[in-house]
């Protein structure tokens, strides 16, 4: 998609939307819960392409004229299912391990610092590995890297122009929940994700 010269992935208008959900889940809940959020989101994104891939493969009537662009639409999601199950891990849990490292170091200071960097590193990771993924052999490359930056530039203007509603979101839901986590001493291992023993430190109103 073209906008203004620039060239923008779709994916590019929805993942801003499953990195604020994560930026509040870590923020409120810690680094345990958004790793099961991130994990759902994975089982759910795996499920909807295996049945697309699928559905896209299978016997449709001859005479309906639209079968051929269905097909050649969605017989090429296995692409995103690859590089959705290399990008976004290593986009989403580095989203959410530097923002609970940056929030137990700084002391819950410094909120719009951290969410702006967590943002522009995480979402660097996930345009940059997953778009050549998808492209590879389709697009060239300077049109892949074009669109891999000017995908990265939206993602970084939204997260600018939405700072102060998120951080709104975040405190609401953070005083609503009574819960305020600061993952002090916590396993960030992927097998502890499901430990009670693992949920970090409780400090709101302290």
């Amino acid at each position: 998609m073209s906008i203004f010269g620039f060239h923008i992935a779709m994916s590019g208008l929805l993942f801003p939307f499953s990195f604020i959900l994560l930026i509040v889940i870590t923020e409120t809940y810690g680094y345990r819960e958004t790793g099961r959020a991130i994990l759902i989101i994975l089982l759910s994104q795996n499920i909807l392409l295996i049945l697309l891939s699928i559905t896209a493969r299978l016997p449709s009537p001859t005479n309906i004229p639209l079968s051929h662009e269905y097909y050649s639409l969605f017989s090429g999601v296995w692409r995103i299912l690859i590089s959705g199950n290399i990008a976004i891990p290593i986009a989403f849990f580095f989203n959410s391990l530097l923002n609970s490292k940056l929030k137990v170091y700084l002391k819950g200071t410094k909120w719009v610092v951290r969410f702006l960097l967590t943002n522009a590193l995480s979402k660097g990771l996930l345009v940059f590995i997953s778009y050549p993924i998808n492209f590879f052999g389709v697009l060239p490359i300077k049109t892949v890297l074009h669109i891999c930056l000017d995908t990265w530039l939206f993602k970084i203007v939204f997260c600018i122009l939405t700072v102060w509603l998120i951080r709104l979101i975040s405190e609401i839901s953070s005083k609503v929940d009574s819960t305020d986590i600061y993952d002090i001493n916590t396993n960030y291992s992927l097998l502890q994700l499901f430990s009670p023993k693992n949920s970090g430190m409780n400090l709101y109103g302290r």
